[in-house]
């Protein structure tokens, strides 16, 4: 998304370059998120499945969808700057488009960076904190056989912007806010040592990014050996 990226940019947006998911899908990424906790199983199970099982609309049978979405991004817009001058928290969370085709995301490029433009022209950035991010990249498409889709897949995107008058009276708090935009995040709790491993922030091992690509020297001889005797075979 270059455009959005780079009006994001200009408006000041701080990008979290470690930041890293903690878990496999939305639900046990979302709750640490906001809540700074983890999901834990109960003695006697969990009492979920009366919402789990449900939904009250089926977008996927209203046409045209793209259409029927755009209307909802209306609604955020005009919600934004209506309560501009009233303490509010607002969450939305989108995955229809991308979720299933990543190259889908495209399309929600302009809107977005049109969306961004109202915003700041009506002044809401001045009153609020914005928050764009995503709970994990891309996990289900076959970008993820890819050394950089595993990548993607594991840091999605986490970007910032405070009001300018935040940085104004909280200098230090924002000089060390940009700081962190270059050291691994933890969801969990407050990490004092620059020098934090994926243990300090609570990423698993199987999702944690300090690593090195290593090649399996054993395989790739067995690869070549078997793929010159076939074809040594069909010759």
């Amino acid at each position: 998304m270059p455009k959005s990226y780079e009006y994001m940019k200009k408006l000041g947006f701080l990008f979290f370059e470690g930041y890293t998911k903690i878990a496999d899908n939305s639900n046990v990424n979302l709750l640490p998120i906001l809540t700074g906790r983890s999901f834990k199983p109960q003695v006697g199970g969990n009492g979920v499945e009366l919402v789990k099982d449900g939904q009250i609309l089926d977008f996927e049978k209203l046409q045209p969808l793209w259409k029927i979405m755009s209307g909802y991004y209306f609604l955020l817009e005009r919600f934004s700057k209506k309560y501009s001058d009233y303490c509010h928290f607002s969450f939305n969370f989108l995955t229809l488009i991308s979720h299933d085709h990543p190259s889908h995301i495209e399309l929600l490029d302009q809107k977005l960076r049109t969306a961004l433009e109202q915003l700041h022209n009506s002044g809401v950035f001045n009153t609020s904190a914005f928050v764009i991010m995503g709970d994990h990249g891309n996990r289900i498409s076959s970008i993820q056989r890819s050394y950089v889709g595993r990548i993607e897949e594991r840091t999605p995107l986490f970007s910032i912007r405070l009001p300018d008058a935040f940085a104004q009276k909280y200098p230090e708090k924002m000089h060390r806010l940009k700081l962190n935009t270059k050291r691994g995040i933890s969801l969990f709790e407050e990490i004092v040592s620059p020098k934090r491993s994926c243990l300090d922030a609570g990423i698993p091992p199987n999702f944690c990014l300090c690593m090195d690509k290593q090649g399996n020297s054993r395989l790739d001889r067995l690869v070549t050996e078997r793929t010159e005797k076939n074809v040594s075979i069909v010759m």
